[in-house]
């Protein structure tokens, strides 16, 4: 209970002195250095809650392909068709609390849906069902194979409804030579990242992430898929039970039309490409590592967009299917407000799915990824990833006291960790570069707290939370950085400039809220200045080649001046590797520890100049130390 008691008092500390250091970063670089997107805006009708179609007649329903099977038989006696049993339960799940979805949840090889799979999405990108309060878990739907259903599922303490008994043919181990190992579909992967990345996928000699084209054309993908070979190794016999099977079923459900002016005798397997907007490229860029759900009816299979942005099912179909992102990985999860899982869902057609995300929540959710990607898959320079349980993100597409908020892991993988906000306090909508570097610097926080929790407590208790603060800050530069390096755009991230000075004729990037050399430094004798937390570049200063030390966005005097030169030195001398500097950060409590530590490494190697530099740059940051 101490322990809890402790970890709840840094938790207020941390989350009670984001807000002025939010707010008045976010109306500097509003005003002065960022242009207000231009896109498309996606319409809160097809964003919002998820608009449901009627109820549709179940072809999978075990007595309608029984019905089908006698049909069949009526027809042409002599089909060698078995007499059929049920081999899956739909199933809605009623769980009754946070604890009892997560419970559910666990099991990866069943998908769970949060919205009835017998009814089409019309639109939305979240369900909750009307019929429950807003504080519990919505009802969650599954197709659980019947021997797995026996085995895990049948004495579970989770209230439950089975809807339906079906017989799924493409399923059944007497029809279907393909997965039979208890699964609903595949689970078809393509590595996110791969050096060996198949030629059909679009790559250039860097090896970086090429900006894509939106009037590119489809990606022609082989029949074959990537692994070389058909996935269905059927007997023509038993191909043409299983379609016969399946068309007629859908005859006595009355589904033909659905199917009307699509060749259903014609296989295809599912591809397509995720692309979505970000404001410093001015266009699309590649969403790497998303989850897409293939489904239709009780059958669903996964697979993941490369680092292209492409993504490949090797699963045969017959039908069109509906596709859709599940703004989810097994290391994080993006939900809508506190509860509601996010999605996007996307169309229900027989043909390669290419989407591009312009606007609305979904841009938000599709950058809120690609900085969770980054921290959890991708090239992330040296910096230690959070070691904690599933990372759950809030996403508010609204303002709030603050652009974002971490729970220090207080919702132990149920409840939401992360915060982050949509837009400004004047209603302005946040860019994407912005969303994606509060997002690292949130992450920051929770790699910073699981990689070093007792240094973390201890800062938070001595009141060093600027130096907490400050390490996220440099977390979110290193992240921010490297992503638009590799997209090949971070000219247009950090916009070049030069100036001339009394000291002389300078070149380098127009400081801005990412490289931390525009930044507000807080006057000791104004206001509440002791309850307000400064997020200082001290760690940036000993990593970077620029003296943010002596160069200020404002003076504590009244100057503002854009441009306002101290005496300096305009190159820093210091340039430390990012891996050493966050090996002291995790092994200290606060900014003098790391001066301490640093100071007793650069005097075994007899450095006077390094020392009094270090010096200086700690001297003048300590005095935002409280």
């Amino acid at each position: 209970m101490k322990r809890f008691l402790i970890i709840f008092a840094v938790a207020m500390l941390l989350l009670s002195c984001t807000k002025g250091h939010d707010e008045m970063v976010v109306t500097m670089q509003q005003r002065d250095y960022l242009p207000e997107p231009t896109r498309t805006e996606v319409a809160d009708t097809v964003e919002g809650l998820m608009v449901l179609g009627p109820q549709l007649n179940n072809p999978y329903k075990l007595s309608t392909m029984q019905q089908a099977r006698l049909q069949l038989l009526e027809d042409d006696a002599s089909l060698d068709i078995p007499e059929l049993t049920t081999s899956h339960y739909y199933v809605r799940f009623a769980p009754q609390n946070e604890d009892e979805l997560y419970s559910l949840l666990q099991d990866t090889t069943v998908y769970f849906f949060d919205f009835p799979l017998d009814r089409e999405v019309i639109s939305g990108t979240y369900y909750h069902d009307p019929a429950i309060v807003d504080s519990l878990p919505t009802y969650q739907y599954a197709s659980i194979p019947k021997a797995k259903w026996d085995s895990d599922y049948a004495n579970t303490t989770i209230s439950y409804t089975i809807i339906e008994n079906l017989f799924i043919p493409e399923e059944s181990d007497d029809f279907f030579a393909g997965d039979n190992n208890g699964n609903s579909g595949g689970d078809w992967i393509v590595p996110p990242i791969d050096d060996n990345i198949e030629p059909w996928f679009p790559r250039d000699s860097t090896g970086f992430i090429p900006i894509p084209d939106p009037t590119d054309p489809p990606i022609e993908i082989p029949v074959n898929g990537i692994n070389g070979g058909s996935s269905n190794t059927n007997t023509a016999s038993d191909t043409d039970i299983i379609n016969m099977l399946v068309d007629k079923a859908h005859i006595i459900a009355g589904l033909e039309s659905e199917d009307s002016g699509i060749q259903v005798s014609a296989s295809w397997m599912p591809s397509g490409r995720i692309t979505a907007f970000d404001n410093v490229v001015g266009g699309p860029v590649p969403i790497v590592g998303a989850k897409v759900l293939v489904h239709r009816w009780f059958t669903t299979v996964s697979t993941y967009t490369n680092d292209n942005g492409y993504f490949f099912c090797n699963r045969d179909f017959k039908r069109p299917v509906n596709y859709y992102i599940k703004w989810e990985r097994d290391r994080w999860d993006i939900r809508e407000g506190w509860f509601g899982q996010a999605y996007f869902n996307g169309p229900k057609l027989k043909g390669q799915w290419i989407q591009y995300i312009d606007g609305g929540k979904s841009l938000a959710y599709a950058t809120i990824h690609r900085a969770a990607f980054r921290v959890f898959y991708g090239y992330a320079a040296s910096l230690n990833r959070p070691t904690c349980y599933k990372t759950k993100f809030a996403y508010q597409h609204r303002s709030g006291s603050a652009s974002g908020r971490y729970w220090l892991e207080l919702g132990l993988g149920i409840l939401p960790d992360i915060q982050i906000f949509g837009f400004d306090s004047a209603g302005n909508r946040f860019p994407t570069d912005y969303i994606f570097g509060i997002t690292c610097h949130e992450l920051g926080h929770a790699a910073h707290w699981t990689n070093a929790t007792l240094n973390f407590i201890d800062a938070g208790l001595t009141g060093s939370l600027n130096f907490i603060e400050s390490w996220a800050d440099c977390v979110q530069y290193i992240l921010t950085n490297l992503e638009y390096e590799q997209l090949g755009v971070l000219d247009l991230l950090h916009k070049p400039w030069s100036a001339t000075t009394l000291y002389g004729s300078f070149s380098g990037y127009k400081p801005n809220y990412v490289n931390k050399q525009a930044w507000f430094m807080l006057d000791p004798s104004e206001e509440n200045y002791d309850s307000i937390i400064t997020y200082t570049p001290v760690f940036i200063d000993l990593i970077d080649d620029f003296n943010q030390a002596n160069y200020k966005y404002n003076q504590p005097t009244g100057m503002n001046l854009p441009l306002y030169w101290s005496s300096c030195v305009p190159v820093d001398s210091l340039q430390y590797s990012v891996g050493l500097i966050e090996q002291l950060v995790l092994s200290s409590a606060s900014l003098n520890g790391v001066r301490n530590k640093l100071t007793a490494r650069e005097n075994l190697m007899v450095n006077p100049n390094t020392l009094e530099n270090i010096e200086a740059i700690m001297s003048f940051f300590s005095q935002y130390e409280k």
